[in-house]
């Protein structure tokens, strides 16, 4: 989330907790530090802002910096490992479709495994924070393996 930046009645610079600015230019906006701001204006540099949002910012720039090393080492060898489960179980199904009756997997076992494969997905989607669909897997293999 980009931040807002606001001007006081003092010409000090605040940090501003609106995701837009209000449309009416005559309404005040309280920042984060309880202080009324007039006016949405541009990043001020570095160290303009008061005391308390220059270190509520700093505060909140931490914070995406932990949530974005936590995704790293913890979310995302979690979801290679589904995204790799699924990718398996569905080239094995597909493999299983041109055997020969005789060497084929039961109806009931094709069920079961794509029932896993279902199960996989809405847990790669839940994981993800996206809506699930039959894709999810391949997207995301897509994605990882391009970078």
């Amino acid at each position: 989330m980009n931040p807002l930046y606001g001007i006081s009645v003092s010409g000090k610079p605040h940090l501003v907790p609106v995701t837009t600015w209000p449309a009416d230019p005559h309404q005040l906006v309280l920042t984060r530090c309880g202080s009324l701001s007039l006016r949405e204006i541009p990043e001020p540099a570095p160290g303009h802002l008061c005391g308390s949002c220059q270190r509520l910012h700093t505060s909140d720039q931490q914070q995406e910096a932990a949530a974005r090393r936590h995704h790293q080492r913890h979310v995302e060898p979690v979801c290679r490992q589904i995204a790799d489960e699924i990718n398996r179980l569905r080239a094995r199904l597909r493999t299983d479709l041109e055997l020969p009756a005789h060497l084929a997997m039961t109806p009931a076992h094709r069920s079961e495994q794509a029932a896993i494969v279902t199960g996989l997905l809405a847990a790669l989607a839940i994981t993800l924070g996206v809506p699930s669909d039959g894709n999810a897997a391949e997207i995301y293999t897509q994605q990882h393996t391009s970078l």
